[in-house]
C-alpha cells in the first residue's frame, strides 16, 4: 500500500512540473545572434598570415545564401570555405592561398549568419584584418541609380582598381568593391589612401568582369584619388551601352518582300544595289527593316551596310515573280468592321503593299445612311507608301463609309484591287478628346533637346528637336485623353536622338528627364508647364 501512494505522489509530481509552462506562450525572440569575443579570432588583426577564421556566438546559428550575402574585397581567390562548427563560424583558407602583401580585408557577412530559431540575422557583422603593419581606415560610399528611371539600382557592383589601365574591367577582378542594398547605397569601408580606377557594374554572370554589352555600367569622369579624407561620397548613374548593330535573320519567302530583322532598331544604314532593280522602296519597323522590290532579270544583289561595322549581302531573284503577278490580289492589310475616327484627322487605310498611284474619281466617301456624298480627298501617304490617306471634313457622331471601286488603286508591282472596298467609318465626339498646350521651360539656350510626348504603351503624339531656346510651347489638339508623359533628352551630339554611354569613348549616357502630367479629360484643355531638371550625369 505504500508503494502505491508513492507511486501516485511522485505521478502527481512530475504531471503539475509538466503544466507549469504553455508550449505557446512567451514573447517571439527577435534578439540578433552576438559574436562571443573570447572564443573568436580577433578582429582588426594586423600581420595576418593565412589561417583559420573562427567566429564564436552566444546561440546556435546557420549560414543562408553564402556566394550572395558573404562579400571578401578585396576578393580572395580560391574562395574561402565557410563552415559552421557548433555555435560558430570556421573560415577556412584553401591550401595554397595568396594574399596580397600591406592589404587590408574585409569578410562582409551581410545577412549569411542566423540565429537557428527564428533567422534573426547577425547585425553589422564584419571582420577585418590586414597583412600589413595597420588597419586601412578610408571609406568610399554613395548611390547607384538607373539612368531610364532615376530609381535604385540594388546588387550592384562598385569596384575600386589599383591598376589604372582601361583593359582592367574586362580583365582583372578589383581591388576593393562593395554591393549596393536596396536603397541602392553602397559602402566600402577599410581602404588605403591610393588613386584608384572606379567601375559600377550590374552583372549578369558574377564573374566581376565587364564581358557582356547586356550588363550596366557606369564611371566616373576621372580617377579616384584618396589621400587623408576619412569619407568620400560618389553617387553614380548605371546604363547599358549600345551593342553592335547585326543582322539576326532574313526572310525572303514572299517575292517582292525582304524582312530582314536586327538585334535592334536599325538607324543610320547604307544601301547599295543594282540598277536591275525596277522598284525599291524601304520602311522601318521596330527592330525590322522591310525592303520591298522588283527585278525582271534573274539575280540582283542588294548590301546592308552599317559603317565598318555591318555588312550583309542579299541575293534576290525574279524566279517567283510570273507567279506572284499572276495569283496576287490587292486589298486592306487588316479590314475591320468599322474604324473609330478622330473628328479632326485624316482617315489612314493601309494596305498589302506600297502604292503607286491612285484614281480619284473611283473613290467616294458617302455620309450617313442616306448615302450622301461627302467631299473628300485622297492621297498616297509620303511618309508611309503603304497608306491611303482620306481628307474629310468629319462630322461627329454620324457613320460614313468609303468606297474603293474596282482598279482605284495600283501598287508598285502594278497589281490593282479587282474588287470593291468598302470601310466602315464611326466618327468620335470631339467630347472624348482634349488639348494640351505643354511649356517646357528652364532650357539651356545653348544646348539642343529631343521632346517626346505620348501616354504609356501607346506610340507618341509628337517627338520635337528643340535647340537653341531657353522655353518651348507646343499645342496638341484632339488628342485622347489619359496620363500623357513628356521625356528631354539632353541631345549633346546633336544628333537629334538619344544615345547611350560607351565606355571605350568615356563618354556617358545622354540624361533624360522625365515628368508625367495631370490627367487629361475629356473636352478639357490642359496647360501644362514642365521645368527641366538637369539630372546627375
Amino acid at each position: 500500500m505504500r508503494q502505491i501512494l508513492w507511486v501516485i505522489i511522485i505521478v502527481s509530481i512530475c504531471y503539475q512540473c509538466a503544466t507549469v509552462g504553455s508550449l505557446g506562450g512567451g514573447p517571439r525572440d527577435e534578439r540578433a545572434p552576438q559574436l562571443d569575443t573570447l572564443y573568436s579570432t580577433p578582429n582588426m588583426l594586423t600581420n595576418f598570415t593565412v589561417q583559420d577564421i573562427t567566429l564564436a556566438f552566444d546561440e546556435w546559428i546557420k549560414l543562408e545564401n553564402v556566394f550572395t550575402q558573404i562579400v571578401i574585397s578585396p576578393p580572395i581567390e580560391p574562395l574561402p570555405e565557410f563552415k559552421i562548427q557548433k555555435k560558430s563560424v570556421v573560415i577556412e583558407f584553401e591550401e595554397g592561398t595568396e594574399l596580397r602583401e600591406n592589404a587590408t580585408y574585409t569578410i562582409n557577412f551581410g545577412e549569411a549568419v542566423k540565429d537557428l530559431t527564428e533567422s534573426n540575422p547577425a547585425e553589422d557583422l564584419r571582420f577585418v584584418f590586414s597583412t600589413g603593419d595597420f588597419i586601412d581606415s578610408l571609406t568610399v560610399s554613395g548611390t547607384v541609380r538607373d539612368l531610364m528611371e532615376g530609381e535604385a539600382v540594388e546588387d550592384a557592383l562598385v569596384m575600386l582598381y589599383d591598376n589604372l589601365a582601361d583593359s582592367v574591367v574586362r580583365t582583372e577582378r578589383p581591388f576593393y568593391f562593395a554591393r549596393t542594398d536596396e536603397s541602392g547605397s553602397y559602402q566600402i569601408q577599410n581602404v588605403r589612401a591610393d588613386t584608384f580606377k572606379v567601375f559600377v557594374l550590374k552583372e549578369d554572370i558574377g564573374n566581376y568582369l565587364y564581358d557582356s554589352d547586356l550588363e550596366f555600367i557606369g564611371f566616373p569622369d576621372s580617377l579616384l584619388v584618396l589621400d587623408t579624407q576619412s569619407v568620400q561620397n560618389y553617387d553614380f548613374i548605371i546604363f547599358q551601352e549600345e551593342p553592335d548593330l547585326f543582322l539576326q535573320r532574313t526572310d525572303t519567302t514572299a517575292y517582292g518582300l525582304a524582312n530582314l530583322i536586327f538585334n535592334k532598331k536599325p538607324r543610320d544604314l547604307d544601301f547599295q544595289y543594282e540598277a536591275i532593280f525596277d522598284e525599291l522602296y524601304f520602311n522601318y519597323e521596330s527592330d525590322s527593316l522591310r525592303l520591298w522590290y522588283d527585278i525582271t532579270d534573274s539575280v540582283g544583289q542588294f548590301i546592308v551596310r552599317q559603317d565598318t561595322l555591318m555588312s550583309d549581302t542579299l541575293i534576290l531573284t525574279s524566279a517567283r515573280r510570273a507567279a506572284f503577278l499572276a495569283s496576287a490580289s490587292l486589298g486592306l492589310l487588316t479590314p475591320k468592321s468599322s474604324i473609330r475616327q478622330n473628328p479632326v484627322r485624316p482617315l489612314a487605310l493601309t494596305f498589302q503593299r506600297p502604292l503607286a498611284t491612285i484614281d480619284s474619281t473611283l473613290i467616294n466617301v458617302y455620309a450617313d445612311t442616306t448615302k450622301t456624298p461627302a467631299n473628300a480627298r485622297h492621297e498616297i501617304d509620303t511618309t508611309n507608301i503603304r497608306n491611303l490617306r482620306v481628307r474629310v471634313a468629319w462630322q461627329e457622331m454620324i457613320p460614313y463609309e468609303v468606297v474603293i471601286l474596282p482598279n482605284a488603286i495600283t501598287d508598285i508591282y502594278g497589281i490593282r484591287n479587282q474588287d470593291t472596298i468598302q470601310q466602315a467609318v464611326t466618327v468620335q465626339s470631339s467630347e472624348d478628346f482634349g488639348s494640351l498646350i505643354l511649356t517646357v521651360t528652364d532650357l539651356d539656350s545653348t544646348q539642343q533637346y529631343v521632346v517626346k510626348v505620348g501616354t504609356s504603351g501607346a506610340p507618341p503624339i509628337g517627338e520635337f528637336v528643340v535647340s537653341d531656346v531657353s522655353e518651348w510651347q507646343q499645342t496638341f489638339t484632339a488628342i485622347p485623353t489619359g496620363k500623357y508623359e513628356v521625356e528631354i533628352v539632353s541631345d549633346h551630339n546633336r544628333n537629334g536622338r538619344w544615345d547611350t554611354g560607351s565606355y571605350q569613348l568615356r563618354t556617358k549616357a545622354e540624361p533624360i528627364f522625365s515628368q508625367t502630367l495631370e490627367q487629361l479629360r475629356p473636352s478639357w484643355d490642359l496647360e501644362a508647364e514642365v521645368k527641366l531638371q538637369t539630372p546627375n550625369e
